[in-house]
């Protein structure tokens, strides 16, 4: 059985990989294998993280699925104190859609 995660998220243009976690994210990943792990750099530091490769979909208000994204590497800090408090979502998904941005408000065209 598929298990699966629905919730918001900030863009972040300054983020080169895919998805950076939050405690929710986290938490949902706990017991699953990594499948690799791998470091960023962040204000002066590094950040150890362990990269899971997972499903993504941009979905509508009800959750149904509207793009796949395909696989998509998520990167959880080892450190819980480095996790985010929002999921981010970085340049490699944002390079696969057409985004209409408007002050707060960004509009994903499918």
């Amino acid at each position: 059985m598929k298990k699966g995660l629905v919730g918001e998220s900030i863009i972040d243009t300054g983020f080169d990989a895919g998805i950076y976690a939050n405690l929710n994210l986290a938490e949902f990943l706990e017991g699953s294998r990594p499948t690799r792990t791998g470091s960023l750099q962040a204000a002066g530091h590094s950040v150890d993280c362990e990269i899971f490769t997972v499903e993504c979909h941009v979905v509508d208000p009800h959750s149904k699925p509207l793009l796949s994204l395909g696989g998509v590497e998520v990167y959880c800090p080892v450190d819980p104190d480095e996790l985010s408090e929002d999921v981010i979502v970085g340049r490699v998904i944002l390079n696969q859609l057409t985004l209409h941005l408007n002050g707060k408000l960004v509009k994903v065209l499918v």
